[in-house]
C-alpha cells in the first residue's frame, strides 16, 4: 500500500523531509487540540462550524480523532517509521475526502479546512513523488477542497443580518449613531417586521459597542425592540467591553456589502427584491347598499328594446299624419249606387277596361 503512495520509499528517510514532516503533524496535533477547545472559534466564521460544532464519532469529538492522527504520524516519523507515517498520513486524507464531501454539500466550515490543509501538506511532505493511489487520493480531494472553499468565502464575504434573513424582500444597513437610520428601522419594523432585514454598520468604537450590546440582549431572548433610539439611548456605550474579533468581522463585512452595493457609505440604505407587502394599507370594502329606486318609466313598445316607448322626446311635438290626395276627384257627398240603368249600362266582363273613357 505504501508502495503504491509513493513511487520511492527510501527518499523518505532523509533527516529534512523527516524533521518537516514532524513539525507539520505536530502543528496539526496543536490546531485540533486548540478546536477540541473551542479556541478557533472566533475564525471560523462560516455557518458550517456551528452545524458541526461538538460533533462526536463513536463517542469521540472529531476534533480528538485529529489530534491522535497528527500525533501519531509524528511518532512514526520520529522513530524512522516513514512508510507507516506515509500510510497513516493516506488513509487520514481519504477519511478526509469523504468529510469535506459532506461539507460540500451542506455548509462549509473554515475551521475543517485548515485542518485538512494541513493533513495534505502532511502527506506531500510523506509521500512526493508519489504513486498512482497517491495522486488519485490528491487529486479526490481537490476536487472536494474546491467547492469547500468557494462557499466558505461566499459566506465570509456576504453581509450579516442582526434581525431577520440575509435574503429578506427589504434590507436596511444602519448605524446606531444616525439618527434617520433610527426612523428608518422603527418604520420598517412596525410596518414590515416579517418581511425586513437589518444589517448593522458601525462608524465608531462606540457604535461598535452598543451593537454588541443589542447582540446580547437578543441573545438573552428579550427580542429586537423596535425603536431601536430608546434601546440605544439606554446603553452607555463607556462602560461595555469592547466587542469580539468574531462580531468585528461580521462589521467590517456589512461595511464592504454596503460598499459593494451602493458605491459609497452612505446610510441609512435599503434594497427592496420585488414587493414585500402591500404599500399602503388595505382599504376596507363598504357595505353594499341597495341601488335606489328608479322612477316609474314607460313600458317598451317591445321586450328587450329599452328606450322604445309611446312617449317623445320633449323637443319633439305630435303632428298629424299626412294622407295622400285621391287619385280620382271627389265629391263632398258621393252619390249612392243605384245600379244599371239603359244610359249606363253595366260593363261587359269580357272587355278590357283600358276601353272604357274614364270620366
Amino acid at each position: 500500500m505504501s508502495t503504491l503512495l509513493s513511487s520511492r520509499s527510501n527518499s523518505h528517510s532523509s533527516p529534512l523531509r523527516r524533521m518537516l514532516a514532524v513539525i507539520i503533524a505536530l502543528a496539526g496535533a496543536a490546531y485540533t487540540v486548540a478546536g477540541a477547545k473551542g479556541v478557533t472559534d472566533s475564525v471560523c466564521v462560516t455557518a458550517g462550524c456551528a452545524l458541526y460544532k461538538g460533533q462526536t464519532f463513536f463517542g469521540y469529538s472529531v476534533w480528538w480523532l485529529g489530534t491522535a492522527g497528527f500525533a501519531l504520524i509524528a511518532l512514526l516519523a520520529i522513530f524512522h517509521r516513514m512508510s507507516l507515517a506515509r500510510f497513516a498520513a493516506g488513509m487520514g486524507l481519504l477519511i478526509d475526502v469523504g468529510l469535506l464531501a459532506l461539507l460540500a454539500i451542506t455548509s462549509p466550515c473554515l475551521a475543517c479546512l485548515i485542518a485538512g490543509f494541513l493533513l495534505l501538506l502532511l502527506f506531500l511532505v510523506l509521500a512526493v513523488p508519489m504513486g498512482l493511489l497517491g495522486r488519485t487520493v490528491v487529486i479526490a480531494w481537490l476536487l472536494v477542497f474546491s467547492p469547500n472553499v468557494i462557499g466558505s468565502m461566499r459566506s465570509v464575504t456576504s453581509p450579516w443580518p442582526i434581525y431577520g434573513q440575509a435574503d429578506a424582500p427589504m434590507r436596511l444597513f444602519f448605524s446606531p449613531s444616525c439618527p434617520a437610520c433610527m426612523l428608518s428601522t422603527k418604520e420598517s419594523l412596525e410596518a414590515y417586521p416579517e418581511y425586513v432585514a437589518l444589517f448593522p454598520v458601525a462608524e465608531s468604537d462606540a457604535d461598535k459597542r452598543k451593537i454588541a450590546a443589542l447582540v446580547r440582549s437578543l441573545a438573552e431572548g428579550k427580542g429586537m425592540p423596535r425603536d431601536l433610539r430608546a434601546f440605544f439611548a439606554g446603553v452607555d456605550a463607556d462602560t461595555l467591553p469592547e466587542p469580539g474579533t468574531e462580531l468585528r468581522w461580521k462589521l467590517f463585512r456589512n461595511r464592504l456589502a454596503l460598499y459593494s452595493y451602493s458605491g459609497g457609505d452612505t446610510i441609512p440604505f435599503m434594497m427592496i427584491t420585488g414587493r414585500p407587502g402591500p404599500l399602503v394599507p388595505e382599504a376596507q370594502e363598504a357595505p353594499a347598499t341597495p341601488a335606489p329606486a328608479q322612477p316609474d318609466r314607460p313600458m317598451p313598445l317591445h321586450p328587450g328594446m329599452p328606450g322604445m316607448s309611446h312617449e317623445l322626446p320633449p323637443a319633439v311635438s305630435p303632428t298629424a299624419p299626412r294622407i295622400p290626395k285621391p287619385i280620382f276627384p271627389q265629391t263632398d257627398t258621393p252619390s249612392p249606387f243605384s245600379g244599371c240603368t239603359a244610359d249606363e249600362p253595366c260593363p261587359d266582363p269580357g272587355q278590357p277596361n283600358s276601353d272604357k273613357e274614364l270620366p
